[in-house]
């Protein structure tokens, strides 16, 4: 069990018990966020990916090389019971279900975030991250607020728009944007743990350094 004395009163102990935690994707920003949000206390999280851990995965998400070949879910839910003692759910594949909670999507499609804001009920809040190499934006939005809902709208990106390539159309990642972007994301669904406000949007980039609400 995890001696959370450091962390005594940042979330309420009800929320780390009760409240629902949905994270879709676990690669480069999901991986991170799973093993951040394990170590903060958080029991009840459900990691939903179909994917298989690949060799250049390994560099920018939170796997070992003895895991190539793993399915991601299930791969992430082992690291994290090792590290922490909790055990998350895994899910292979999001069917449309509608989702309450804390919905974290970390997905590469557009699309497919999209489908997950409209499925949700009333009830929670979307997190949806979006990165580039040097840059990426996170937005937190309530699925029942219609302002924050046409602001994400209105911040509609095709997936090639947001995913930057090598000379031979490789996507370019790397951990340590990663990981920026997963530490924001986190703080969203705690301030939202907290009964805080949360941004609507962040943008983060490190080249230049900058970090603002959109």
């Amino acid at each position: 069990m995890l001696d959370l004395i450091r962390q005594t009163g940042i979330i309420p102990t009800q929320q780390l018990v009760k409240q629902k935690v949905h994270i879709l994707g676990v690669g480069a920003v999901g991986s991170h966020l799973a093993l951040t949000l394990s170590k903060t206390g958080i029991l009840d999280v459900t990691l939903w990916d179909m994917d298989k851990i690949e060799s250049h995965n390994i560099p920018n998400q939170a796997f070992d090389n003895d895991m190539v070949g793993q399915n991601k879910a299930r791969a992430m839910a082992g690291i994290i019971e090792k590290a922490t003692g909790t055990k998350y759910k895994t899910r292979r594949r999001w069917n449309d279900q509608s989702l309450k909670g804390v919905v974290f999507s970390c997905v590469d499609s557009m699309e497919t975030r999209k489908a997950i804001l409209e499925s949700m009920d009333s009830e929670g809040i979307f997190i949806e991250t979006r990165m580039g190499v040097y840059h990426g934006e996170v937005y937190t939005i309530h699925p029942n607020d219609k302002e924050e809902v046409e602001f994400w709208h209105g911040n509609w990106k095709g997936d090639d728009l947001i995913e930057e390539k090598s000379a031979c159309g490789t996507s370019l990642t790397i951990g340590a944007t990663a990981q920026l972007l997963s530490s924001l994301a986190a703080w969203q669904g705690i301030h939202y743990m907290r009964g805080e406000k949360t941004a609507r949007g962040l943008t983060a980039c490190v080249n230049p350094y900058l970090i603002q609400e959109l």
